[in-house]
């Protein structure tokens, strides 16, 4: 068990991992959604801008499940997951 200083640490670690995450999925969600304007070109520039964009928040969102599996394996007192490996 983690001396309490390391707990709280761990603890605040992972609600801000798991805030984050929800964000980026929230965000993902409204990509989904969005409305292409009626001009050709417009519609275009919105499409790479939305693959752009998605393409990132798949890497972070990535990223931030990582990250929460490396927290709650110390949180839970075992080895992390790339260790264990």
């Amino acid at each position: 068990m983690p001396p309490i200083g390391d707990l709280r640490d761990l603890l605040r670690r992972k609600w801000y991992v798991d805030e984050r995450l929800r964000v980026l999925m929230l965000e993902k969600k409204e990509l989904s959604s969005v409305e292409l304007p009626a001009d050709k070109r417009e519609q275009s520039k919105r499409r790479a801008y939305v693959k752009f964009r998605r393409a990132a928040l798949l890497e972070e969102i990535e990223s931030f499940r990582a990250e929460s599996k490396r927290v709650n394996a110390k949180l839970k007192g075992r080895p992390e997951p790339e260790q264990a490996a």
